[in-house]
């Protein structure tokens, strides 16, 4: 008798143990068709807000609540949005600016100068950009233009005039040739393109014949040749060429270490008897 009672408790145990189980898996299953999980769904649960609950319509900065109609977000500050209705609100720093009426230049907010059409900034200051205004940003200063001379220009951190002068490395030139002159930088200098050259960093007489630049110097390649940077005469030579700083001619020479020239001789290495 205690063994059949022994007997008929395991299988009800083992009955409950593999129900416990099945219930499980089908409770699994279900919530695995359905897209879920345990671990999904703790994955999926929002963190709490750095600004605790929010009301409707409010947003968070930072740990602060705003409401968006009234307030931006400026650098994790709640900054109050400018009053007026025709306003285009903007951020500078910590704070809320109105773009129609204030500039923001470096972190700095200024309101737009007087009678300014193009309002902007150079470094922390507000300047009128504008074609006809009489200061100019050059180097982030504001500097203002020569009288007499309206449409100046920057050159490091100074103006010029450009109908008189050239910005030659960053300081004004007076251009050569005088104004009516087309003038070019030729290193911190000017030259005249239509009766100079620049050749080398330096400036060079041009003419109808001296064109090409040979080291420093202008020369006429018709005449002469530029060897190791100095211009030579062809001497009249039918196929010139040059030896190092001498002119040979290929036909009859042969030029030997790229130093000396030495006569062809027939049926010999001209060059051999250097050796």
């Amino acid at each position: 008798m205690t063994r059949f009672t022994s007997i008929g408790l395991c299988a009800v145990l083992l009955f409950n143990v593999c129900s416990c189980a099945t219930l499980q898996k089908d409770t699994i299953a279900s919530m695995l068709k359905k897209g879920n999980s345990p671990r999904v769904t703790r994955q999926r649960r929002q963190l709490p807000s750095p600004c605790g609950s929010l009301q409707p319509g409010q947003l968070c900065c930072d740990s602060y609540k705003y409401n968006p109609v009234t307030h931006l977000c400026c650098n994790d500050n709640p900054a109050v949005k400018p009053a007026s209705p025709t306003a285009i609100p903007g951020c500078c720093d910590q704070s809320a600016y109105d773009r129609n009426t204030h500039l923001c230049c470096d972190a700095t907010l200024s309101p737009h100068p007087p009678a300014t059409t193009l309002p902007a900034c150079c470094g922390p200051v507000v300047y009128d950009s504008s074609v006809n205004s009489t200061q100019l940003c050059c180097a982030g200063a504001v500097l203002n233009k020569p009288v007499g001379v309206p449409r100046a220009l920057c050159c490091g951190t100074a103006t010029y005039n450009p109908a008189t002068q050239v910005c030659c490395m960053g300081f004004p030139v007076p251009k050569a040739g005088g104004p009516n002159a087309t003038s070019l930088c030729c290193g911190p200098f000017s030259y005249d393109i239509s009766t100079q050259m620049c050749c080398n960093g330096n400036i060079a007489l041009k003419s109808a014949t001296h064109t090409h630049c040979c080291g420093m110097f202008s020369f006429n390649p018709a005449t002469h040749l530029c060897c190791n940077g100095y211009p030579y005469p062809k001497l009249g030579f039918i196929s010139p060429s040059c030896c190092g700083s001498l002119v040979y001619d290929t036909l009859t020479m042969r030029c030997c270490d790229g130093s000396h020239v030495v006569l062809i001789t027939p049926n010999q290495d001209p060059c051999a008897n250097l050796a």
